[in-house]
């Protein structure tokens, strides 16, 4: 069993690395658990819930995705605001994650070559 986290670190908005930080805490269950027959407390209960990584970034990612439009003004969307909008969610480090492309083209149903496109345009490229 492990605990895992990880930070962003970024520089002028954008993300230049990571810390990550993975801790082995079978080794204090085991601990607890033996203090806790030791003194009486009762049985320790064992974390049996398993969490499949996978979906929980894609969910993640999908109510971020979800939020940032549902803020955002999409009637008579142009050019230029769908610019705007993909360089905000840019800017949060959404396209960081893979899939976020697709998922914000099939959002503002465009293909996944006019976001990138965008992001072209949002960074100055184009």
């Amino acid at each position: 069993m492990i605990k895992s986290s990880t930070a962003f670190i970024r520089e002028n908005g954008k993300v230049v690395g990571a810390i990550c930080i993975n801790l082995d805490v079978s080794t204090g269950q085991a601990f607890l658990k033996e203090m806790s027959q030791f003194f009486s407390l009762g049985e320790v209960q064992e974390n049996t819930e398993e969490t499949e990584v996978g979906e929980d970034v894609a969910s993640i990612l999908d109510n971020l995705i979800e939020n940032i439009l549902s803020e955002m003004d999409l009637t008579g969307m142009n050019r230029k605001k769908a610019v705007e909008i993909v360089k905000f969610m840019d800017e949060k480090g959404i396209f960081l994650v893979k899939g976020a492309v697709e998922k914000v083209a099939a959002k503002l149903g465009v293909s996944k070559v006019t976001i990138y496109s965008y992001l072209d345009e949002a960074k100055g490229k184009r």
